[in-house]
């Protein structure tokens, strides 16, 4: 809740501060302590009135303006963030695309059963490839390509899985990693 002003007090009436604080009056700072009288019209007090009472006020009451200083207004706390956990593709149900797909970053596992892989089945390639086990594969991160002198070209796609005597994991063992346990 927000500070209220409180009563203006008559401007010969003697106050005393409740909270020390400092105020700027005119360029030069001020600090007035708890317990300091000053006149109701000093400037201090026109600035700062919440932290002033007439001289005899009750504890309990003062007690009470200086909850009111320190209230602050309560947030209203946003709603929770609501997650959906999806069901996780199988490997030896996923293909990944051999060619640029709109929409459809190199490397990116999809369903078997997918729309856009039946559209396009030649351009897709399945993750895990017949004879390929977890134990006797890595998993590869990136597109690999190599062309031999007789002008044959083999290429291994990204998130594919290849045999871990494979030639390419032997030229780049930095472009494969280990599959996790499934």
């Amino acid at each position: 809740m927000p500070v209220t002003k409180r009563k203006a007090f008559s401007p010969d009436a003697v106050v005393e501060v409740i909270e020390s604080h400092a105020v700027d009056i005119d360029g030069v700072g001020i600090v007035l302590g708890a317990g300091t009288r000053v006149r109701a019209d000093h400037p201090a007090v026109k600035l700062n009135p919440m932290n002033f009472a007439p001289i005899g006020t009750p504890h309990d009451e003062i007690a009470d303006q200086l909850r009111a200083n320190r209230e602050v207004a309560a947030v209203a706390s946003p709603p929770p963030v609501r997650t959906r956990v999806e069901r996780r593709l199988r490997d030896e149900d996923a293909v990944v695309p051999t060619v640029a797909l709109p929409g459809i970053p190199a490397g990116t596992r999809l369903a078997k059963d997918d729309d856009r892989v039946r559209d396009n089945a030649e351009a897709f390639v399945p993750v895990v490839a017949k004879g390929r086990t977890r134990a006797n594969s890595y998993l590869a991160l990136s597109t690999l390509e190599n062309t031999d002198n007789a002008g044959k070209t083999r290429r291994v796609h990204a998130g594919t899985w290849v045999a871990q005597d494979d030639p390419f994991v032997e030229l780049h063992p930095h472009q494969f990693g280990l599959l996790l346990a499934g």
